[in-house]
């Protein structure tokens, strides 16, 4: 009775173990590709916006009015608004190329995919050791693709973005652990 209970309680600590690791894979899935979708949005924004702007600006700068045909006071504005769109629309293109948002989105997509993956790999590892005889459970195996799973989730994490959000990724997290209470 007593290696029964011990038995029991050592199975329920590698399951445990193979569980956080699959949530925080799944919560770290869920943020990249969060992220990755703003990072899309922004590019997206931006670009609209660069474009828009660039148009206006050229339209207004080639436009055909003249000083004469205004009022001074209505000159002035003229030139400030269009001085504010300029440095806006300056501002958005340099932000569009310096932000490369399209290139942190795919990166972030890319980390996303490898956390699903590994978040998959432990599927599979609780349905074959989670599920079935309790006499045939093995241990030593049990342990070493469990260590196979973590140097996999470990080597996500070392290649994955480095566009990351830890206030993002600790709200995925608490959702996890949420569904996994309820």
């Amino acid at each position: 009775m007593n290696e029964t209970k011990e038995f029991i309680e050592r199975k329920g600590e590698i399951i445990k173990e193979a569980k956080e690791i699959r949530i925080k894979a799944l919560a770290r899935k869920d943020s990249q590709y969060t992220l990755a979708y703003r990072y899309k949005l922004l590019n997206r924004y931006f670009g609209s916006a660069s474009t828009l702007l660039s148009a206006i600006v050229g339209t207004a700068i080639f436009g055909a009015f003249k000083k004469e045909d205004v009022s001074d006071g209505d000159y002035n504005t003229i030139k400030l608004i269009v001085g504010i769109v300029s440095i806006a629309a300056t501002g958005s293109t340099a932000l569009l190329t310096f932000g490369k948002f399209s290139q942190k989105a795919e990166l972030c997509k890319k980390s996303s995919n490898a956390y699903e993956a590994v978040s998959g790999d432990i599927n599979t590892y609780l349905h074959k050791y989670n599920v079935g005889n309790p006499s045939k459970f093995q241990f030593d195996e049990a342990i070493k693709d469990l260590d196979s799973i973590k140097k996999s989730f470990q080597k996500v994490n070392d290649s994955a973005s480095t566009v990351f959000s830890d206030k993002l990724y600790e709200k995925m997290l608490l959702r996890y652990y949420e569904d996994l209470d309820s």
